[in-house]
């Protein structure tokens, strides 16, 4: 099974829709695939195989195919984001920084929420889950002269596409 959480956000950063895609790869050829899944609205993206669903148990009809589907979801992020604003070197609001022209600049900062409690040398340790987070936006050509630390800017001549990871 592989799966890929997306986050949409609000210009700060906080969540606002979480969306789950996941592959669940039919290598044998089985005529049912079951899975665990806490997603709500869950559909098949890739395909009409159909699924019954009992609580958390997911059984797919998969006819020998892998199966595609996506859903949403509830849970807790161990990974959050918080976007900072600035403007020629001022902190500002998104709203404050619409129809402005001058240096922007856009922090990302993530903070790791998923951590686990370990004894070492005798001692109870904190050991955080090792995450990597890659963010995405859309600057239309307002936008000039683009510089990302950790990332890359892509143009398609009138809007740029800046991706960024940590």
């Amino acid at each position: 099974k592989d799966e890929t959480v997306y986050v949409v956000t609000e210009s700060d950063g906080s969540q606002s829709d979480l969306i789950v895609s996941d592959h669940l790869k039919n290598k044998s050829g089985k005529d049912k695939i079951e899975d665990v899944s806490t997603l709500t609205d869950i559909e098949n993206v890739k395909g009409d195989e159909t699924f019954t669903q009992s609580g958390n148990k997911v059984t797919w009809q998969a006819d020998g195919n892998d199966i595609f589907y996506q859903g949403t979801s509830e849970s807790e992020l161990p990974v959050t984001q918080k976007l900072t604003y600035y403007l020629d070197g001022k902190e500002v609001t998104p709203e404050e920084l619409a129809g402005k022209s001058g240096e922007v600049t856009i922090r990302f900062d993530y903070t790791n929420n998923q951590k686990v409690t370990a004894k070492i040398d005798g001692k109870d340790e904190d050991i955080y889950v090792p995450f990597m987070a890659v963010s995405g936006m859309i600057l239309g050509d307002e936008f000039s002269d683009i510089e990302v630390e950790n990332g890359k800017v892509i143009s398609d001549g009138s809007n740029n596409v800046v991706v960024g990871y940590a």
